[in-house]
């Protein structure tokens, strides 16, 4: 028999894994019209770094709400660093830009590794997560180095 807090914890998870697939929709929406769409890669490379540097900083703060609840005041620290990362990126042209925030997001996977140890589940959804954003990301920036 499977009791309510496993139900809780299961149901948690799923919803956990459905909302951080379909934020990749975005971001794979934007590829697939990259490799249609020649007229405007410059829109869509922008439109691609904006996004990533909205998750970026979403992925930090989940650093924030942990160190919150921890009272780490050293992971409440490194929570800001994706934003100012994120933000740093946006000033900078996308083929500069992008591969700039898909490093970032693996330093932020690294961390994540470390400090999740009793969420094994929430260590493989970010390192897929992580693999498929930084792939795209990095396509995106091929892209707009063909179009300078």
């Amino acid at each position: 028999m499977v009791d309510q807090t496993t139900r809780d914890a299961s149901a948690l998870q799923n919803r956990a894994r459905l909302l951080g697939y379909a934020g990749i929709i975005p971001f794979a929406a934007i590829a697939a019209l990259m490799l249609t769409d020649k007229a405007s890669p410059q829109s869509l490379t922008s439109a691609m770094q904006a996004y990533a540097a909205v998750i970026l900083t979403f992925v930090g703060a989940i650093h924030w709400g942990r160190a919150m609840d921890s009272g780490n005041l050293r992971l409440m620290t490194l929570s800001v660093g994706p934003s100012l990362v994120a933000w740093s990126a946006m000033l900078l042209p996308t083929q500069y830009g992008l591969p700039l925030i898909a490093g970032a997001f693996v330093l932020v996977l690294a961390l994540d590794l470390r400090q999740y140890e009793e969420h094994i589940w929430f260590k493989r959804l970010r390192i897929q997560l992580t693999g498929a954003v930084s792939l795209l990301l990095v396509y995106g920036s091929a892209v707009s180095w063909e179009n300078m």
